[in-house]
């Protein structure tokens, strides 16, 4: 991983194309986990990262499919109002690389949610106690 710092007006004109582009991007403002929440960047129509990043902490392991139309709802709604092209969703929590089933069924839910909203996701990973791993769709 590229551990050089890139001011934050250069990077946001840096596409971000590839998962390990993505991860990279994550890593670095996100990083390991300290907290439960959910974290929702935004990229442009090239690719780039827009200047918003997202955290929520008051979404439930398990919340009702209320929680989850209103959570994802809010994120297609500030998709639009910034003129955001996809989402990439990271799920930060302490605790090893590994997801559980209920928090495989969240990342999903969450997702299909955003996606049913018309919004594309680009990419789920997971901040956890020692870093940042790609959620791939076999395993959310």
């Amino acid at each position: 991983m590229n551990s050089k710092i890139i001011p934050a007006e250069i990077a946001a004109q840096i596409p971000r194309r590839t998962d390990t582009d993505i991860l990279e991007l994550v890593s670095s403002l996100v990083g390991a986990a300290i907290r439960r929440q959910v974290w929702l960047m935004f990229f442009d129509g090239n690719e780039c990262p827009m200047p918003l990043l997202v955290p929520y902490a008051d979404l439930d392991v398990d919340p009702s499919e209320e929680e989850i139309a209103t959570y994802t709802a809010l994120a297609c709604g500030i998709a639009g109002t910034t003129g955001a092209a996809s989402i990439v969703l990271t799920w930060e929590r302490e605790g090893g690389s590994a997801l559980d089933d209920a928090e495989r069924r969240l990342l999903r839910e969450i997702s299909a949610g955003i996606a049913a909203g018309g919004v594309t996701v680009r990419g789920v990973f997971l901040s956890h106690s020692h870093g940042v791993a790609h959620v791939s769709e076999e395993s959310s």
